[in-house]
């Protein structure tokens, strides 16, 4: 096992004042280049990154969470954050056992990692510990296998599944809030679909659809060149 406790000061990420997209890019490029090693930057990541569903409130100190002798302070700062509810978790036993690639002749290897963090009053998410370790046992764990016995009904439901994570109301959470407003949008739409109007044009689109592809079929198969055009129904916009 490999512990490492991770606290420097953050540092803010530079801006910049370019026009012009490319110029924009290569700014934001530059900056990501300049802070990658910045906990402001690492934490982020979690929050807004390529997969912030990983990412949980902690309402108790992971089991995986070992602390070797001597780091008695860091347990104290641990427990004072949880009692908090500061204090947050991503825990990587996803990747226990997960057969690693061979790049170039050498094989590589998956940390199934647990990483602690905090988070700051003015919405910053900082690392507090990381610990890298192998869960060992025999076999391996089929990725699939073990997402699907992790899914529920509320894991779908965006509400449901950020008040667990914890991430509601947090302003540097930009993925919470997105989502939410997707979901409220599919919400939306799916209240339209069962009201008696939408029944009613879906029925009519239907039969217009209907009839107008019978009436094509006849025009093929009969030889006939130029398609055929509803002029009774003229439609705006869309295939004739």
């Amino acid at each position: 096992m490999d512990f490492l406790r991770v606290a420097q000061p953050p540092a803010a990420v530079a801006g910049g004042g370019t026009q012009g997209g490319r110029a924009g890019a290569a700014a934001v490029t530059q900056a990501g280049g300049e802070c990658w090693q910045e906990d402001e930057l690492f934490g982020y990541q979690f929050l807004n990154g390529a997969n912030p569903m990983l990412l949980r409130c902690s309402t108790s100190l992971p089991s995986r969470l070992v602390l070797p002798p001597g780091t008695e302070e860091l347990g104290a700062q641990l427990e004072k954050e949880l009692q908090n509810g500061s204090l947050f978790e991503a825990d990587f036993i996803v990747l226990g056992g997960i057969p690693s690639s061979v790049i170039q002749g050498e094989k590589q290897y998956l940390a199934a990692s647990v990483v602690m963090l905090k988070m700051e009053p003015n919405g910053k998410l900082l690392p507090v510990v990381i610990q890298a370790m192998s869960t060992g046992g025999g076999g391996h764990i089929d990725l699939v296998q073990w997402a699907m016995t992790q899914l529920t009904y509320c894991s779908l439901c965006p509400p449901d599944d950020l008040d667990e994570q914890g991430l509601l109301g947090i302003p540097s959470a930009l993925y919470a809030y997105v989502a939410l407003q997707l979901w409220e949008i599919i919400a939306w739409l799916l209240l339209l679909v069962g009201t008696e109007e939408f029944e009613a044009q879906l029925e009519e689109e239907l039969q217009y659809f209907l009839s107008h592809s019978v009436v094509l079929f006849l025009a093929v198969r009969s030889g006939e060149v130029e398609m055929l055009r509803d002029t009774k129904n003229p439609r705006k916009g869309g295939c004739p």
